[in-house]
This record gives C-alpha cells, structure tokens and sequence, in this order.
C-alpha cells in the first residue's frame, strides 16, 4: 500500500488533547493527482460518510447521523495556528477571505430517507435564504470573532439556531 505518513496527512489522531485524545486538522495541497478538481484539501471531522466521487469530489462527503434528539449545543476546544502563506485556490480566483481562518460548526436536518445526506455544497447559504434547503432545521456556528489564533486549548460552546419555522417533529 502507497499511503501518506502521518505528517502527510490532513486529520490525524493527536495523543495530547484537552481531555485524552485530540485530532489535529490540516490544510495540505493535494498534489499532482488533486489539482484537477482542488489545490488544497482541509482537515475535517465530521459523521457520516465518505465515498470517493472522481466526477464530483464535493459530492464525496455525505454529512449525517440519525439522532434521536435535536441538539441544543456544540462544546469542545480548540487551537489554532493560521497557515504560513495564504492562497486562494477557487475555480475564478476570487474569495471573500483575506486570511487563513478555521470554522466549526454544525448542521442539524431531517433525513427523507436513509441515503439522504447533506451534501459539501451547502455554503450556509440556508442562513439568508432557508428555502434554499428545507430539511435543514437548525446550526451551530463559531462567530466569525471567536476564530483566534492561540496555542492555549479554547472552550467553545455554541447553541443551535432554529431556522424559523422549522421543528423537529
């Protein structure tokens, strides 16, 4: 097998966490295989699925778990070392982001049927326009403010917002 060592790799399992265990996440150039489709790939963590999709690899995640209560909140902790070089890497050259920043979040849907996932597209654009997506019922997101750089581990604790009008039923 041909696979990446861990300093390679993009999410890894860290030995020193806040409380046991942490994961480190990276942001890597792809390399010559990925440039076709990205320059760079992110280090997420996420539930769900993952199923390598060559002609759509933003279609490759397939967020969601089936929880039996909606959520009230996200908590954890954090560090954060921005990237040494900054690179827009979009199809048109353009980005609303002037630096390296990080974002965590969460989003809570209903499921129509067990192979309904939320797909790596959604670009919270739900925020403004919640008819865009109407399963999506309610999110957990890190304020724009509270995305420091630091090398202390950071509580976080974010309540999710209900779109209005929608409910778990």
């Amino acid at each position: 097998q041909n696979r990446p060592d861990k300093d390679h790799m993009i999410t890894t399992i860290e030995p020193q966490g806040k409380i046991g265990q942490g994961v480190r996440l990276e942001t890597q150039k792809t390399g010559k295989m990925g440039q076709a489709f990205a320059a760079i790939a992110a280090g997420n963590l996420f539930t769900g699925k993952f199923e390598t999709n060559i002609t759509k690899p933003e279609e490759s995640p397939r967020f969601g778990t089936n929880w039996e209560k909606a959520p009230t909140k996200l908590t954890g902790y954090f560090k954060y070392k921005k990237g040494e070089k900054f690179e827009i890497h979009s199809k048109d050259g353009q980005s609303n982001l002037t630096e390296d920043t990080f974002d965590i979040y969460a989003i809570y849907f209903k499921k129509d049927s067990p192979n309904d996932y939320l797909k790596a597209t959604h670009d919270f654009r739900f925020i403004d326009n919640p008819q865009d997506d109407p399963r999506i019922l309610s999110y957990a997101r890190i304020k724009p403010e509270d995305r420091i750089e630091t090398e202390q581990w950071t509580y976080f604790e974010l309540p999710f917002i209900t779109i209005a009008g929608r409910a778990y039923n």
